[in-house]
């Protein structure tokens, strides 16, 4: 799963059941869904959801919310009609049910497909309440300054927090569905040159990794101590103003994920990579489970959901971990390469090419 989740000061949480859907684009970057059912094991209420996210900051507006960053948990009850849902609606199904007293929860079920026992679907159940807010920065009450955004984009990091509109009780297990778009990481930030060679190509290779909570959580930590070692040991010419408050912050969120040690737990986790309008290469897979045939196939039917990227059929790579699969701690990694491919467009840039050179070599000899 591409983030790590924990309950204000480092209280712990546990994920009953997370799905994750990544697609890759044609920029570079990534477009991930997740639908998480995060359950309180504490003895007191939550008010909010922290969230440390493996990609930079996009476009932030003072007041934190971001457009590449969403809460889409409302989607998880229209059926068909949400394209994120079509995973369930295929082999599963999704069952919601509106609390009849003003003052309840309304209630979300939704099937999989047991692999053991076909004719007995998994059901997970949780409440539904659709109103979060995702916000960038850590805690509200400890609000992050410019700078430190800057910082943690610097080392392709973001934090985020939930906000939720009725705290999340004892003991309750709950859903949400959030949406990130993922800017191109900078091994896949191309230059207009790069791009137009690769177009005279005929496709665009990307590479991309999907880190577990776990090993997401202690890559942060190994690079803020990395970052303040530098920091400490050496000038940066121009930006000394800078160098302090960078050790403050690196140094705060260093104690804030040391704290984090044992505050995550993994019940029941799928890992789902579609290939779009390219093709899903160099799979390499680690501390995960197949799930199914690789890759799998996915029918978007035509009028019931839009049409995602323009395509009616999508494969994809699936994987599976956490206790229920004897993998407990999320420790997974997972590395792809999605490239683009638009032989159309190269057909057309060499005739082009060809084309201009014809002319160039007649109006040479009619000159002649």
């Amino acid at each position: 799963m591409c983030v790590y989740l924990t309950g204000p000061n480092a209280l712990p949480v546990r994920i009953a059941f997370a799905c994750e859907q990544i697609h890759p684009d044609a920029s570079g970057g990534l477009e991930v869904w997740i639908d998480i059912l995060l359950h309180n094991p504490n003895d007191r209420p939550l008010e909010e959801v922290l969230l440390i996210y493996p990609h930079r900051y996009g476009r932030v507006e003072p007041s934190g919310i971001s457009p590449d960053a969403a809460d889409e948990t409302h989607s998880l009850s229209t059926g068909p009609e949400a394209a994120a849902n079509l995973l369930y609606m295929q082999a599963g199904r999704i069952v919601h049910t509106p609390a009849g007293d003003p003052t309840a929860c309304s209630i979300l079920d939704v099937e999989i497909p047991n692999p053991h026992k076909l004719e007995e679907p998994i059901r997970k159940h949780g409440t539904y309440v659709p109103g979060s807010a995702l916000r960038a920065g850590w805690l509200s009450s400890d609000a992050l300054t410019d700078t430190e955004l800057l910082i943690l984009s610097v080392l392709e990091f973001s934090f985020w927090r939930c906000e939720l509109p009725s705290p999340l009780g004892v003991d309750e297990a709950r859903w949400f569905r959030w949406r990130f778009r993922s800017p191109a990481a900078p091994e896949n930030t191309l230059g207009w040159w790069e791009r137009v060679g690769r177009l005279l190509c005929g496709s665009i290779e990307f590479a991309h990794k999907v880190k577990g909570p776990h090993w997401l959580r202690d890559d942060l930590y190994s690079q803020l101590h990395a970052k303040r070692v530098e920091l400490e040991t050496r000038k940066v010419e121009g930006h000394e103003h800078l160098v302090p408050a960078c050790i403050r912050l690196i140094g705060r969120l260093e104690s804030c994920c040391v704290r984090q040690e044992d505050s995550l737990e993994i019940e029941d986790m799928r890992l789902h990579v579609f290939s779009g309008t390219g093709d899903v290469t160099k799979v390499y897979p680690m501390g995960v489970m197949v799930a199914g045939q690789q890759p799998n196939m996915l029918l978007v039917q035509p009028g019931k959901a839009k049409r995602r990227r323009g395509a009616r059929r999508q494969m994809i790579y699936q994987w599976k971990t956490g206790r229920t699969f004897d993998l407990p701690k999320g420790q997974f990694f997972v590395t792809f390469s999605w490239v683009h491919r638009f032989f159309d467009t190269a057909v057309l840039a060499w005739t082009g090419i060809a084309i201009g050179a014809l002319g160039c070599a007649l109006a040479i000899l009619s000159g002649t």
